[in-house]
């Protein structure tokens, strides 16, 4: 009866404290109710439980039993075993009764002392109240520590009134993205760690927690979101789960396997994401491909990643940001849980300032049109993502970006797609990578790449005479919906919380960046808009920079040249000797000085 009790909470607290949804998930959910639930149960009926029946369970249990299983394998090792072919897809398949020898075993089980009921969930919050509000009352994060170990964001709810939080851990070390070898590593130890918390993790689910744990090219990111009653006692559990971590053979020998295939499988994606792919090994300071992250998986190992994670735990940077019903104490109080666990079972040191410098991007050449080339195998379609860089975030010059985006888009996909029936996937829209920024329009289709790139070019004739001959009221019309859409309010706490995560890890920290770039917006006008255009995106513009990356099936032949920039496009034949003939951008001006003070403020790392 106390689980019955502990579901009937848990609901009771998921209906109470439930988040908005955006209009369309609400209405399309509340719908789907009325074939189950009677009109006037269709809010809470979902979340009511209301009487224990253990003759129920005990009925549903009766069924529990081999003789009324259906098991479904499927495996390659069955090829030539079939006897019958799917009516719709053609799938092979064979059905077939369970041996009788396998049915007696499963009917004689004996004893699984695995199997038992789950502990009481610590987990469930009993503090729903609202936490004292801070007499700043800040409405943006503030820095409310600066260490040469941790930096320490915070801002208070007082949007949304729930008694949830957003925590946000990025643990920054050079080891994680060393090379591939390491990034390997690093990844085989995030999967690892994030299966073996799930003893602790789904309990916290249940009770409205949730975490995730991802690798990046900067380290480790763990964010917890949901009740901020009892989200110590999970990040607690998580710190001392990471600290003492001892790698499972069997569980390796699974997830590596896994790992590989899916490197391995890479050839197989959409063309499409293969040119979005390329165009950011082309661009990006530092990237490892994934053939040498594949070739790299020789050498992993459960002994070399056991070795791996106090070194990658040893030197590390922690920048977190705390938003929710929390107050600056209790920020404090859960950043150092994080900073004692790392302290005491390794002694993680803070890095060099040198060592938090942000990975940059390279710079076309002005008047430049490159084109990188590959062949896919697998699919029987190509695909190009034309590239327009334009150059470092900046306020007036991302509007710009954006309201050009803004009015592509709809005339893109009726052009490109509607009429000139190019393919069923057209894409445009801004592309932003390491403090830079261009535009990008993406097709796949079964035509030829070159081809492909000429109809672009012609959009792009079309788009300037359109920019031309446009309205004041069509130019004002798609400046509001731009404002709109960027000053429209997050539905979620732990949305608002993304928008000023992507700041903190983009180290730009303009946590009001959209009412500053919408007044920057309230200032542009069509000749503007025009003028950017003739600048970075019309053919013989004095600022273009063009990168298409051209994904080919193995049918079409070969389209390489060996022209230069001046005489035409220039065929990228070798991604390193054309990465170093160009220079970086410099990265984009924090918004706010982030250096620690220069007394030596000490933090427990």
């Amino acid at each position: 009866r106390w689980i019955f009790q502990e579901l009937q909470e848990l609901w009771r607290v998921a209906f109470r404290f439930k988040g908005k949804d955006t209009p369309q998930s609400y209405v399309r959910d509340l719908s789907g109710m009325l074939h189950y639930l009677p009109f006037q149960d269709v809010l809470a009926g979902p979340y009511i439980l209301d009487e224990y029946r253990p003759d129920l369970i005990q009925d549903l249990l009766g069924y529990l039993r081999p003789e009324n299983v259906r098991v479904a394998v499927v495996a390659k090792h069955f090829t030539g075993q079939t006897d019958s072919v799917e009516k719709w897809y053609g799938t092979l398949y064979k059905l077939d009764r369970i041996p009788e020898a396998v049915m007696k075993v499963w009917q004689e089980p004996g004893v699984n002392k695995n199997l038992k009921l789950p502990p009481r969930n610590e987990f469930i919050p009993s503090n729903f109240d609202q936490c004292p509000r801070e007499p700043e009352g800040e409405q943006l994060p503030v820095m409310i520590k600066n260490t040469e170990g941790a930096r320490v964001w915070f801002v208070q709810d007082h949007t949304y009134n729930l008694p949830k939080a957003v925590l946000h851990f990025e643990f920054k070390s050079p080891v994680a993205y060393q090379d591939p070898h390491h990034t390997n590593m690093t990844h085989m130890f995030v999967r690892l760690f994030t299966d073996a918390l799930n003893e602790y993790t789904y309990a916290a689910m249940q009770a409205g927690l949730s975490y995730s744990l991802d690798n990046t090219i900067y380290g480790i990111v763990l964010s917890i979101r949901g009740y901020n009653d009892k989200q110590h006692v999970l990040l607690s559990k998580i710190m001392d789960k990471m600290t003492n971590f001892v790698v499972d053979q069997q569980r390796f020998d699974i997830l590596k396997e896994a790992y590989v295939r899916g490197l391995k499988n890479f050839t197989a994606e959409p063309p499409h994401q293969h040119a979005v792919y390329y165009t950011y090994m082309l661009l990006a300071q530092k990237v490892w491909s994934h053939s040498e992250m594949l070739q790299a998986t020789e050498e992993l190992t459960k002994e070399r990643v056991q070795e791996m994670i106090p070194k990658l735990l040893s030197r590390m940077h922690i920048e977190c940001l705390m938003h929710g019903n929390l107050t600056r104490q209790r920020a404090l109080d859960l950043v150092s849980i994080v900073e004692g666990s790392l302290q005491a079972s390794v002694g993680t040191k803070p890095l060099l300032p040198s060592e938090l410098v942000g990975h940059r991007e390279h710079q076309l050449l002005e008047r430049g049109e490159y084109i990188y080339e590959q062949v896919n195998q697998v699919h029987h379609t190509s695909s190009i993502q034309t590239y327009f860089q334009c150059g470092p975030l900046e306020t007036r010059a991302n509007m710009l970006v954006e309201l050009l985006c803004q009015l592509i888009t709809e005339p893109c996909y009726n052009i490109l797609r509607t009429q000139e029936q190019l393919g069923y996937l057209v894409a445009s829209g801004p592309r932003r990578s390491n403090g830079v920024q261009g535009i990008r329009i993406i097709v796949q289709s079964d035509r030829p790449p070159l081809f492909l790139d000429s109809r672009i070019e012609a959009f792009l004739v079309y788009i300037e005479e359109y920019i031309q001959n446009m309205s004041d009221e069509e130019f004002g019309f798609n400046k509001t919906a731009l404002a709109a859409r960027r000053l429209e309010k997050p539905k979620k706490l732990s949305q608002l919380a993304n928008r000023y995560w992507m700041e903190i890890l983009s180290q730009q920290y303009s946590f009001d960046r959209d009412a500053i770039e919408v007044a920057s917006l309230e200032e542009l006008t069509n000749a503007d808009l025009l003028t950017f255009f003739k600048e970075h995106i019309a053919a013989g513009a004095p600022f273009r920079k063009k990168l298409s990356v051209h994904i080919k099936c193995s049918g079409q032949g070969d389209t390489t040249d060996d022209t230069s920039p001046t005489n035409g496009p220039m065929w990228i034949k070798n991604v390193t000797e054309f990465k170093r003939s160009l220079g970086l951008y410099p990265l984009p001006k924090a918004c706010i000085n982030v250096q620690p003070p220069q007394s030596g403020a000490k933090s427990k790392l």
